[in-house]
């Protein structure tokens, strides 16, 4: 019976060795003078069904198939007795990647909470900013293209934001949105035209102030929000221009005008 025993935990080690690529060299060697005891039998079930893993059982192109893990680079995995299917701790210094069929998920090598407790999203490396004008730029030219100068910022996570301009850190989809507030707006000019200009594209919103009947001195505020595509580089700025007419109009700074931007995917 005992040597029944003995080649039934053999051929379970062969078995889980074989499909798990790992090497098991921590489970006991049994002598035959050795009493196998029912706490030495669930201390090697649970080291081979509950595959305690740790980086020493692992290649550094070892591969555990059946889509459960797979290793480029040796790290922490798990604790002693982790449950079964699951891993408490992963400890890399690149990028890790988990592949389930066509479906990828990575998480880059950033400081900061990626993913954390209740699914929410975190990161503290996302491309996000808010800036607004640190005062008025009064009487902008006419008949050229004006740079709204942001000088205050109230956030810039990444620090992607200088010099009026931001920079795409990165390639993907990002929100945009301005409000400039205009005042002493002319209404013998043809036009004002307000542009989020990027490096693929401008987005923009036009006023035609001939339809009112006198200048309009407490202003007009321009607004527009646009999600557009940029690629690793690619600029964003925000302009005014008007044509036409007398130079008197003024961008009012403070919280009364703003630019914003974030990375969404």
């Amino acid at each position: 019976m005992f040597k029944k025993i003995l080649l039934f935990v053999a051929g379970l080690t062969f078995l889980f060795s074989s499909i798990y690529a790992l090497d098991l060299s921590r489970v006991k060697t049994w002598d035959s003078g050795d009493i196998l005891t029912h706490t030495d039998l669930n201390a090697e079930f649970d080291n081979i069904l509950n595959h305690a893993i740790t980086y020493t059982d692992l290649s550094a192109t070892a591969a555990i198939p059946g889509s459960m893990l797979n290793l480029a680079v040796p790290g922490a995995i798990g604790g002693t007795t982790p449950s079964t299917g699951a891993f408490t701790n992963l400890t890399t210094s690149g990028t890790v990647t988990f592949v389930s069929g066509a479906t990828t998920l990575s998480f880059p090598a950033v400081t900061g909470t990626v993913l954390a407790s209740g699914r929410t999203n975190t990161n503290s490396s996302q491309p996000a900013f808010l800036v607004t004008p640190t005062g008025n730029q009064n009487d902008i030219a006419i008949n050229s293209s004006v740079t709204v100068a942001f000088g205050t910022e109230v956030f810039d996570q990444n620090n992607n934001f200088a010099s009026n301009t931001f920079t795409a850190p990165v390639t993907g989809k990002y929100l945009l949105s301005c409000s400039i507030q205009v005042y002493n707006i002319d209404t013998s000019a043809s036009t004002y035209a307000v542009y989020i200009v990027t490096s693929n594209r401008n987005h923009l919103q036009i006023l035609d102030p001939t339809k009112y009947s006198a200048d309009i001195p407490s202003g007009f505020c321009f607004s527009m929000s646009v999600i557009t595509d940029m690629e690793a580089t690619d600029t964003a700025h925000v302009m005014i221009y008007q044509t036409g007419g007398t130079q008197q109009s003024d961008i009012v700074g403070g919280e009364n005008s703003f630019f914003s931007g974030a990375l969404l995917f």
